[in-house]
């Protein structure tokens, strides 16, 4: 019997980044995963309609009604998990529509997890403003999607981390839209630093990382982790990615094939509450 990791716990699904078109397919997937964090893992699950593209004008849901229902979720401490089925181009539109200073005036009596991949690396960054928000990089719809995917996500829920270290980043593309923002992370001593791309040439990706080491030292880095750089990977390019960015910095490099795009993928959080290191408090 399958154990409810999930027990009591409150999940929202929505979306900050470009909707989906409501096909067939697209609402089977979405029927399935309610029905897995529901029946299997024994979760409540509220679904907002940001995920989806307007039926009749074909429209994004606007961004402030995105930036509403996020703000809505991350402020009830009913709310347990937010996971963000969307990716795109759109996420820093709603994170530019919530209140000014929302992080810093949010107040919770309670860890939340926001999950989501891909350009809403720019809420998984911006999100580590508040400590009680805890940033997972993974893309909710791999656990009806890809066996291994899901497998790989019941054993984080069972706190199987792996050498823990406050992260940061994600897609590099997305996450370099919040350079000279407020949501830019402050802290990133000794941080591990996440950076991934599903589509980019070798010099595309080489000048985002030179705009990075503009932006930070690299070497104040505790570790740089490399996921999936797709466009590179299909023209085994990435040795040459590798030695460039070693050529660039002391700080350790370090590869995994399971952050990014592709399946099988793996959750990656990026802050952990010390004192209430269980995921199912």
């Amino acid at each position: 019997m399958l154990m409810k990791l999930l027990t009591g716990r409150h999940v929202v699904l929505l979306g900050c980044s470009n909707g989906k078109a409501k096909t067939l397919q697209a609402q089977d997937n979405l029927d399935a995963l309610v029905k897995l964090l529901s029946h299997q893992y024994g979760a409540k699950v509220s679904v907002r309609p940001s995920i989806w593209l307007d039926e009749k004008t074909g429209d994004h849901c606007s961004a402030p009604q995105r930036a509403d229902y996020l703000a809505q979720a991350l402020a009830d401490s009913e709310v347990d998990w937010i996971m963000d089925l969307t990716g795109g181009d759109l996420a820093n539109q709603t994170l530019a529509a919530l209140p000014e200073a929302f992080f810093q005036h949010l107040k919770r009596d309670k860890p939340v997890y926001y999950m989501g991949y891909s350009d809403n690396s720019v809420m998984l960054n911006a999100c580590l403003a508040h400590d009680m928000i805890l940033p997972v990089n993974f893309f909710p719809l791999a656990l009806v999607l890809d066996t291994a995917s899901r497998a790989n996500f019941e054993s984080f829920l069972q706190n199987k981390f792996e050498n823990h270290l406050e992260a940061f980043g994600g897609n590099i593309r997305c996450f370099l839209k919040l350079a000279g923002t407020s949501f830019w992370p402050q802290e990133i001593v000794g941080r591990r630093l996440y950076l991934e791309a599903s589509s980019g040439s070798l010099e595309r990706i080489q000048s985002l990382i030179v705009q990075l080491s503009q932006l930070v030292n690299l070497d104040d880095l505790g570790e740089i982790c490399l996921g999936q750089f797709n466009e590179l990977d299909d023209r085994g390019q990435r040795p040459i990615l590798v030695d460039y960015l070693s050529s660039m910095t002391k700080t350790l490099i370090t590869q995994n094939s399971e952050l990014g795009h592709r399946f099988p993928l793996k959750p990656f959080i990026y802050h952990v509450i010390e004192d209430d290191f269980e995921l199912n408090h």
